[in-house]
């Protein structure tokens, strides 16, 4: 029994501690080959020296107590071994679960962050038809400039503007609405038509504006209007620098076959008053007639 090693001898060579080594006994993993009856003290054969440096690899690969257990059960190393890559096959299939689902709620985590918050605009229903059917004669019907299809909305505090081009048509129309503003949607042409097709002449439109769709309620209906993805022209290039202490709209005349808006240097600019509207077109046909008239050098167009 001289050739026994100490507990402290056992624990250094093993990398276990003294407290490792009295826990394991006392759940059957490691007996020490002798323990004295008068003091408690625990003596190791050398043999034992490779079961101990295996239980300590496995609990730092953190495989648990009962695992462990029914490793060292195994008759010999390729039962052992066999016995461990089914216990880590069906861990890593839980690590990949985990995995798969952190990523999903830091994806969601992330876009939270960065979603605005859907906000809520009142408008009269005559009025979004009034503006929907001037904006919506300036949008383009060619699909392979789809961003020129749609409308453009930016909310704000207290009005909802419309922007719609065809590049040689320009309407921009304010809607004095209540409630918060917002980010800016390329709204579907052909949606907010049929969208109009509906409003009547009385009535309250509410608006909700989140970020892939602005949806339109009216009469019990509502109206998911998607959005079309891709960067709108920058039209204010185009508006005039000055204002008139009254909503304006504006019609530019001049000829379309050059290059749309961003043709002659310099229109001719009547300046009306009718409407609570700000709407610049490039066709003089379509343009209504104006007692007054000013002269504008719209920037090039995009």
């Amino acid at each position: 029994m001289d050739d026994l090693l100490p507990i402290g001898t056992m624990a250094r060579l093993s990398d276990l501690s003294i407290r490792a080594l009295r826990l394991y006994d006392g759940l059957g993993l490691l007996r020490p080959a002798d323990v004295d009856p008068a003091t408690g003290y625990r003596r190791y054969a050398e043999q034992q020296v490779a079961q101990a440096v295996l239980i300590a690899r496995l609990r730092e690969a953190d495989v648990p107590l009962p695992e462990v257990a029914a490793v060292l059960t195994e008759r010999d190393g390729p039962a052992r071994r066999a016995r461990l890559e089914r216990w880590w096959s069906g861990r890593e299939h839980d690590v990949i679960r985990q995995r798969d689902l952190v990523t999903a709620l830091s994806r969601q985590l992330e876009q939270e962050m960065l979603m605005p918050p859907t906000t809520t605009h009142q408008i009269s229903a005559s009025v979004l038809a009034g503006a929907l059917a001037a904006v919506l004669r300036c949008t383009s019907d060619d699909d392979s400039a789809p961003v020129i299809t749609g409308v453009f909305v930016e909310p704000s505090v207290d009005s909802l503007r419309l922007v719609a081009t065809d590049k040689f048509r320009l309407a921009v129309w304010d809607l004095p609405a209540t409630g918060p503003g917002g980010l800016p949607l390329l709204l579907d042409g052909a949606v907010l038509a049929d969208l109009l097709a509906g409003l009547g002449a009385e009535g309250t439109v509410t608006v909700e504006v989140s970020e892939n769709a602005v949806v339109f309620r009216y009469a019990g209906v509502d109206v998911a209007v998607p959005t079309i993805a891709g960067t709108y022209p920058e039209y204010r290039r185009l508006l005039p620098t000055w204002s008139l202490p009254v909503p304006r709209a504006l019609t530019a005349t001049g000829s379309p076959r050059r290059s749309g808006l961003s043709g002659q240097r310099n229109r001719r600019l009547s300046v009306w008053s009718p409407h609570p509207t700000v709407c610049a077109c490039g066709r003089a046909r379509e343009a209504p007639r104006c007692p007054r008239s000013t002269t504008a050098s719209p920037a090039r167009w995009p």
